[in-house]
C-alpha cells in the first residue's frame, strides 16, 4: 500500500513500493489541468489509471481494480475513484489514501500539512516510508477568447 494525503492545495506521497521486495516510485503526478494526482493500492493499475489522466483522460478509463487515486483539482477540491471511474468529490478539505490514510487524517486535523503527515505515517506504517514527495496545485491556464 502506500499513503497519499492532501491539504491546503498540496498533495504528498511516500515513495515505497512494496511487492515481495520494496522500491522507490513515483506516486504522484501532475495534470494538464495544473491539477495532481496521487496513486495507492495496486501499482500497475494505480499507474495506469494516473497516466490515463496525465494524458488528457481520452478514450475509455483503464481498469483499476484494487487501486485507488485520490485526484486534487487546481480548484482545491478533492476528488477519489476507488477501484474505478469515474471519480467523485469529496465535501472533506483533506483527504489521504493508502495503508496509511487514518493516522494522515489524524495528524493533518491535528495542523500537520500533507508532507508533514505523510513523513509521520512513514515512522510507524510498514508500507509507507521517506523519502516523501509533494505537488501542489497550480492554477488552471488561462483560455485565450477569440478576437
Amino acid at each position: 500500500m502506500t499513503t497519499v494525503a492532501a491539504k491546503a492545495g498540496e498533495m504528498a506521497a511516500d515513495t515505497q513500493c512494496t511487492w515481495d521486495y520494496s522500491l522507490r516510485v513515483q506516486k504522484v503526478f501532475r495534470l494538464k489541468d495544473g491539477g495532481v494526482v496521487g496513486i495507492a493500492g495496486n501499482a500497475g493499475r494505480g499507474y495506469a489509471a494516473a497516466q490515463w489522466m496525465v494524458n488528457g483522460e481520452e478514450g475509455e478509463p483503464p481498469k483499476m481494480k484494487g487501486a485507488s487515486l485520490l485526484i486534487l483539482r487546481p480548484d482545491g477540491s478533492l476528488w477519489v475513484a476507488d477501484d474505478e471511474f469515474p471519480a467523485f468529490p469529496l465535501l472533506d478539505k483533506e483527504a489521504a489514501i493508502g495503508s496509511g490514510a487514518q493516522a494522515a487524517m489524524l495528524a493533518m486535523r491535528a495542523g500537520a500539512s500533507a508532507g508533514d503527515a505523510v513523513k509521520q505515517v512513514a515512522k510507524i506504517d510498514p508500507y509507507t516510508s521517506d523519502p516523501v514527495q509533494m505537488l501542489k496545485i497550480e492554477p488552471a491556464p488561462k483560455r485565450r477568447r477569440a478576437k
